[in-house]
């Protein structure tokens, strides 16, 4: 009984830990002091802070932060809130099933993107196909 109840205060402990670190990361990137991320803060503070980056690296993946940055915008402004984005790290660092989940949904984001891609070039491909088809059945122009 007495280990299990170590575990678990310890267990709360390294909760505390954590968040207290992710909200300073989250402080540490957020360039304007507004108490929101753009993309564009993430970025910039990832490649010009070395620590934020060893941060970041931490927790996850910096291209899935990246990638999953519009799915966790749940008011679809262009920026994440501190709530917004302790959900998503917290999720990375305490249930490792959601850590899967959320990169099971990044790589399958990735999967409908390369199809929506694939069937836009081959559309494309089609129309072209088509009009060459077309030019080569109608009679030339009468030049008079």
């Amino acid at each position: 009984l007495e280990d299990k109840q170590a575990v678990k205060k310890w267990k709360e402990q390294q909760d505390k830990q954590t968040l207290v670190e992710v909200s300073q990361l989250l402080k540490d990137m957020d360039l304007d002091g507004s108490g929101e991320l753009t993309k564009d803060e993430i970025v910039e503070a990832y490649s010009n802070n070395a620590e934020v980056r060893g941060k970041v690296d931490s927790v996850c993946n910096f291209v899935e932060l990246i990638q999953l940055f519009d799915y966790f915008d749940d008011e679809g402004d262009g920026s994440l809130s501190f709530d917004e984005l302790f959900t998503f790290f917290l999720d990375f660092t305490v249930d490792p099933v959601k850590t899967l989940q959320i990169r099971m949904l990044s790589r399958l984001q990735d999967i409908e993107y390369n199809v929506a891609m694939m069937a836009s070039n081959s559309l494309a491909k089609s129309h072209a196909t088509q009009q060459s088809r077309r030019a080569n059945v109608l009679p030339p122009a009468d030049p008079s």
